[in-house]
């Protein structure tokens, strides 16, 4: 099992792993800091997926998904 430890980088990519029990056990608040931070960010964990956390950015992907 990984570290629930979040490592950013410079270029705005994060190491999250979103599935460990420590992660899951405080999710609100992690994503609540992610929001605050930086709501739209690369995750490397798990082969790289893009994760959004706020309604406006969720909003904008939806409807501009190029």
């Amino acid at each position: 099992m990984r570290d629930t430890t979040t490592v950013e980088s410079a270029d705005g990519t994060v190491d999250i792993d979103h599935q460990h029990p420590d992660f899951i056990a405080d999710r609100h608040g992690r994503y609540r800091e992610l929001r605050a931070r930086c709501p739209v960010v690369y995750n490397t964990a798990y082969g790289g997926f893009w994760l959004v956390t706020d309604y406006e950015s969720v909003a904008a992907v939806a409807r501009d998904n190029e």
